[in-house]
């Protein structure tokens, strides 16, 4: 026990490699439902989808009633790219354990990522229903609007995200591709430059940024912006 619980602070402290060592260990001497399930989770989330897959698909054939099994199952799904295994996947954690938070947040991102936006919007106002101090779901909510052109809900819903959580360069950006796609170029800008400061090393906001300033034919700055996401990215 006290290695797992060595093992689950390691990973909560960013210390992914380490965790990732006690829990193979774990697994050679305890193959667990827990620890396929644990290991199978630190590998999706540190770029290793393929085997966290493998590992949770374990997980859920020796606990197949775990809802958290199924929803980071749907994780890995996602990941891989595989998205309607993964909305299966997430669609079954909600309906093992209704009242869960997290699965019915992963199951909206998943759905938007399968591009099923009307039912995204649906899940995820139930995911902010259920998380009300995070603004993750009511960010994704929020893109999910834009996407159905639906602007001005789309705009409410990341100011509140913005106000509940102004350091998060994420949020600042999702709301300036809404503004900018209702073609509110000053206050887009505004956002991308917000997130671009909290977070310089972004790409997706510096390249907004960069189109933002094109399009207001700022050339000199919309070159500064592409420059730098070269050498980010090059």
């Amino acid at each position: 026990m006290a290695r797992i619980n060595l093992g689950d602070t390691l990973r909560r402290l960013g210390r992914t490699e380490e965790a990732v060592v006690i829990f193979e260990e774990l697994l050679r001497t305890h193959p667990d439902p827990e620890i396929f399930n644990d290991l199978g989770l630190l590998y999706t989330t540190s770029g290793r989808a393929e085997e966290g897959y493998k590992l949770l698909q374990r997980a859920v054939a020796l606990r197949p009633q775990r809802a958290q099994f199924h929803n980071n199952l749907g994780s890995a799904l996602r990941s891989l790219g595989r998205l309607p295994e993964a909305v299966a996947a997430c669609r079954r954690a909600v309906e093992l354990d209704p009242l869960s938070g997290s699965a019915t947040y992963n199951l909206g991102l998943t759905l938007a990522d399968a591009n099923l936006h009307d039912e995204a919007v649906a899940v995820l106002r139930e995911a902010v229903r259920w998380n009300p101090r995070q603004s993750e779901p009511l960010e994704a909510l929020g893109r999910s609007l834009g996407h159905l052109r639906r602007s001005d809900e789309a705009v409410g819903v990341l100011r509140q995200a913005v106000a509940m959580n102004p350091q998060s360069a994420s949020v600042h950006n999702s709301l300036g591709t809404v503004l900018a796609e209702a073609g509110r170029l000053s206050e887009a800008l505004a956002e991308f430059e917000s997130a671009v400061r909290l977070d310089t090393r972004m790409v997706s906001a510096r390249l907004n940024l960069g189109s933002a300033f094109f399009s207001a034919r700022r050339w000199e700055e919309a070159a500064a912006q592409f420059t730098a996401v070269l050498e980010l990215r090059p």
